[in-house]
C-alpha cells in the first residue's frame, strides 16, 4: 500500500514535445504543477439553506468529492427581525459585522471540515432594482457590506467571497440604459463603483478570492471584444458597462488576492473541441484586451480561469433541452468525464458543478431530526459520477481506493504477464540507458490505467501514442500525463511510484514507455510493477 500522504508530485512538463498550434494552450496548462484542484457545488439547494443547515450536513460533504459551497449566511435584521441573505447587499440594509459575529463560528466550523475547507461567503447578487451609477449614497452602502463579508470571511478562515452578477431583473445594472449619464460618463462611474466596492473589502482581506460563477471577463459577450481594434469601444457599441467595473476591481485589488473566472458559458463546452483550453487561453491572455494597461500585470497574476458544469444535462431526459448531453464512450457517464477531464486541467484550482432542477442537490440533506429529504444526487442520477469525480480530481487518490476496491471484488487484474528483465532491453545508442515498452491491451477512448512499481535509481515513464505507438509525439494537451511521484527512497535505495493514465479519445495504440539510467556507475532497476485497467465506460 502507498501512502499518498509520503509521495511528492513530479512534473513531466520536461517531456512535452507538442505542435505549434498547442504552443499557447500548453504555456497555460497547469496540471500538476503542485496545486490541487478543487471542487464547488453550487446548487439551488446551497442557495436556499443557512450556514447553520450547512453545519449540521457537514459529515456527508466530507464523505464527498466536493471540496467546499457558496455559504448563504442568513442574518436578523435588528430593525425588523427579518431574516436576510447577506448576498443581496443592494436589496437589503446595509450588513454589518455585529449581524455577522454570531455566524463566524459556524463558517469556523464548516471550513474545518475536508469536504468544505474551500468554501466562500455568498455575496454581490445583482440586484432587483436598478442601481443608479449616481446613487453614492446606494453605492456605499454597498461598500460597508462588502466589506464587512471580507472581515468575517477572513476572522473565519474562509476562501473568499463569492458573487454572481448574471442579470436576472430588467433592466440591467451593468447595461447602458436611456437616462444614464452618456456611455463614457457611465464607464467612468462603473470603474469608480468597482473600486469603491471592493477596495475596503481588499484591505481587511488582502489574500482574499473573489469567485464569479458567472464569469469576471468570460461572460457574456467580453469574448467577442478581444479581437476588436478598440475593445473599449466595443464595449460602448454593445453598451457593456461590466469590463469597467472590473476594471475598478482591479484597480482595488492587491497581488495578494485571486478573482476566480468561473465561465458559466462551459455549460455547453466539449472537450472534443477543445474548447476548455480556447477558453482559458480567452481568459489568461486574450482577456487581457479590455483590461485598462496599468492593470495588465496584476491582471496576469491574480485572475485564474475555472470551469462551471450544468449536471442537468448529463440525466435530463429531453433530447430537444439545452445544454443536452449523449453517450460518449459508451455512456452519458463517459461523456462527462470526458468534459471534466478537460475542465479540470485546463482550469488553475477550480470547477464548479450546478444543478438547477431535476431535483438534484450536491448531497443528501438531512434535517435537524436527521430525516432525508428525498432529493437525488448526481451520483444517484448519473452512476459512477462520485468514480469519475475522484479520478479526476485526484488521480493518485483515486487509484488506491479503486485498486482497493476491485481487489476486494476479486476483479484486480495484473495486466503486465512479463518479468520486468524481458521488457527491460539495452539501447544501442544509449549504453547507459535500458528502455521497454508495455501497451495498453484493448484500451478504448475514456479508459482508465494505472501502474505502480518500485524504482532504485534513475527511472522515466512516458505515454506515446501514434500508429506505431512510438511517433514522436509524448504527451499531447488532450491525454493525461503519467503522474509518477516517487517516495523517499528506503535503506537500499528502492522507493515507490505510482502512475494513472486515462486514454483520451483522439489517439491510436497508447503505450508506456520505460526507461532506467545508469549515473556513476550505479544501474537503475525496476521491480514489483503492475499494470491495472481500473476503469471501463464502454463496460457499463
Amino acid at each position: 500500500m502507498i501512502e499518498l500522504s509520503t509521495v511528492r508530485r513530479l512534473t513531466l512538463a520536461s517531456a512535452l514535445v507538442l505542435g505549434a498550434a498547442n504552443v499557447v494552450a500548453a504555456s497555460l496548462q497547469p496540471s500538476y504543477d503542485g496545486v490541487r484542484r478543487k471542487y464547488i457545488w453550487f446548487g439551488w439547494d446551497t442557495q436556499n439553506l443557512s450556514a447553520e443547515q450547512v453545519l449540521d450536513n457537514a459529515a456527508a460533504f466530507d464523505a464527498s468529492v466536493y471540496d467546499g459551497i457558496p455559504v448563504n449566511v442568513v442574518v436578523k435584521d435588528p430593525q425588523t427581525g427579518k431574516s436576510l441573505s447577506v448576498h443581496a447587499i443592494f436589496d437589503n440594509p446595509e450588513i454589518t459585522d455585529e449581524m455577522l459575529a454570531p455566524h463566524v463560528p459556524v463558517l469556523k466550523e464548516i471550513v474545518a471540515h475536508r469536504g468544505l475547507r474551500e468554501s466562500f461567503i455568498s455575496s454581490f447578487y445583482t440586484p432587483k432594482k436598478r442601481v443608479a451609477w449616481t446613487d453614492d449614497e446606494m453605492w456605499a452602502k454597498a461598500a460597508r457590506t462588502m466589506a464587512a463579508l471580507a472581515r468575517a470571511a477572513k476572522a473565519a478562515g474562509v476562501r473568499g467571497l463569492f458573487m454572481d452578477q448574471e442579470e436576472y431583473h430588467p433592466p440591467k445594472q451593468f447595461e447602458w440604459q436611456v437616462g444614464d449619464p452618456t456611455f463614457a460618463d457611465c464607464a467612468r462611474l462603473a470603474r469608480q463603483r468597482g473600486r469603491e466596492v471592493f477596495a475596503q473589502a481588499f484591505r481587511d482581506y488582502p489574500e482574499m478570492a473573489v469567485f464569479s460563477c458567472y464569469g469576471m471577463l468570460s461572460a457574456d459577450a467580453t469574448f467577442d471584444y478581444f479581437g476588436s481594434p478598440d475593445p473599449f469601444d466595443a464595449t460602448r457599441q454593445k453598451r457593456d458597462l461590466w469590463p469597467h467595473f472590473f476594471n475598478g476591481m482591479l484597480d482595488a485589488a492587491p497581488f495578494s488576492a485571486r478573482l476566480i473566472d468561473g465561465t458559466e458559458m462551459a455549460y455547453e463546452y466539449e472537450q472534443g473541441r477543445e474548447e476548455y483550453a480556447k477558453s482559458a487561453a480567452c481568459v489568461k491572455v486574450r482577456g487581457r484586451s479590455v483590461v485598462a494597461p496599468e492593470n495588465r500585470a496584476k491582471y496576469g497574476a491574480v485572475t485564474q480561469a475555472s470551469f462551471g458544469f450544468f449536471m442537468d444535462g448529463y440525466v435530463k431526459t429531453n433530447k430537444t433541452a439545452r445544454y443536452w448531453y449523449d453517450a460518449l464512450n459508451g455512456s452519458r457517464l463517459g461523456h462527462f468525464d470526458h468534459n471534466l477531464w478537460g475542465a479540470t486541467h485546463w482550469s488553475d484550482e477550480y470547477v464548479w458543478l450546478y444543478a438547477a432542477s431535476q431535483r438534484m442537490t450536491g448531497i443528501h440533506w438531512r434535517n435537524k431530526n436527521g430525516n432525508f429529504n428525498g432529493w437525488t444526487t448526481p451520483n444517484d442520477r448519473l452512476p459512477g459520477y462520485d468514480q469519475v469525480a475522484l479520478a479526476n480530481k485526484d488521480p493518485l487518490a483515486w487509484f488506491t481506493l479503486r485498486v482497493g476496491e476491485l481487489k476486494a471484488q476479486g476483479k484486480l487484474v495484473n495486466l503486465c504477464t512479463k518479468p520486468m528483465d524481458e521488457i527491460l532491453a539495452p539501447n544501442k545508442d544509449r549504453p547507459d540507458m535500458r528502455f521497454g515498452i508495455i501497451e495498453f491491451p484493448e484500451a478504448k477512448a475514456g479508459d482508465w490505467y494505472g501502474f505502480r512499481f518500485r524504482a532504485r535509481g534513475e527511472v522515466q515513464s512516458i505515454v506515446r501514442w501514434g500508429e506505431t505507438g512510438l511517433r514522436a509525439r509524448p504527451l499531447g494537451a488532450s491525454i493525461l500525463p503519467v503522474c509518477t511521484p516517487m517516495g523517499e527512497p528506503d535503506a537500499e535505495g528502492w522507493r515507490a511510484a505510482v502512475g494513472v493514465v486515462r486514454i483520451p479519445n483522439d489517439v491510436q495504440r497508447p503505450v508506456l514507455v520505460l526507461k532506467t539510467f545508469a549515473e556513476n556507475g550505479q544501474t537503475s532497476s525496476i521491480s514489483e510493477f503492475a499494470f491495472y485497467r481500473l476503469l471501463s465506460h464502454q463496460d457499463r
